[in-house]
């Protein structure tokens, strides 16, 4: 049985089998199978994906808005710089998470207006 493999620093640790199907029973073409291997994600930042269909095969990539990225924060680490700023500002959470989200469109180089 065949599988396509994601590599560690990729989207997936482990080797996958598309809902059960091995690449030969899916007919995925070597590029196919390249475009499924470059989809990335850099943390903050985007994710790629890919679509595979009879009419379009695409690699696309989301980059969530900041905030978006912050209110969506839950390890335990982000929450605590959460918590700190809402001391540190005497604000709510949702303020805390609009700084986060500052900090981070400048280290993404976003200009926010």
């Amino acid at each position: 049985m065949q599988t396509i493999p994601f590599l560690p620093d990729r989207l997936n640790a482990e080797p996958v089998v598309f809902r059960g199907f091995t690449t030969p029973e899916m007919g995925l073409t070597e590029e196919q199978k390249a475009v499924l291997l470059s989809a990335s994600k850099l943390p903050r930042c985007y994710t790629e994906g890919v679509v595979l269909a009879k009419k379009i095969e695409a690699l696309f990539r989301v980059v969530p808005p900041s905030l978006y990225l912050a209110l969506g924060m839950t390890e335990k680490e982000k929450k605590a710089e959460r918590r700190a700023l809402m001391r540190e500002h005497q604000c709510s959470e949702l303020e805390a998470a609009v700084l986060v989200a500052r900090k981070m469109d400048i280290a993404r180089r976003f200009n926010r207006k």
